[in-house]
């Protein structure tokens, strides 16, 4: 499974943004059983996993302690379209989940013809 390191961070909102260092993205860790914690993350190092996988599990390394997190939202500056925030989502891994997904079928099955 990808990895991502991130660092708990203490200032939040307008304080952060306006003293944050280049190369570093505020974000968020939430989910069932787990209190929020506020994080920051190498930007480049997130732009490759989140190229690489997309919105999908990867391991979240926070100082040490490994969580299973899913990219859940990421929000973008309209007018630069720089990642200006990330969403983790830690969901329960112990519990069963249940879905909808839409198939399309294209094209005709050889049997056909």
């Amino acid at each position: 499974m990808t990895s991502l390191k991130a660092q708990t961070r203490k200032e939040t909102g307008k304080i952060f943004r306006s003293q944050a260092e280049e190369g570093v993205i505020p974000a968020v860790l939430y989910g069932p059983g787990i209190e929020t914690v506020s994080l920051k993350v190498n930007k480049k190092d997130f732009e490759k996993v989140y190229n690489e996988v997309g919105e999908t599990l990867i391991d979240l390394d926070i100082e040490g302690k490994q969580f299973s997190v899913l990219i859940h939202e990421t929000q973008v500056n309209p007018l630069t379209l720089e990642l200006t925030h990330v969403d983790f989502y830690q969901p329960n891994l112990l519990e069963e989940v249940e879905t909808d997904v839409e198939l399309t079928l294209t094209g005709e099955a050889p049997a056909l013809k």
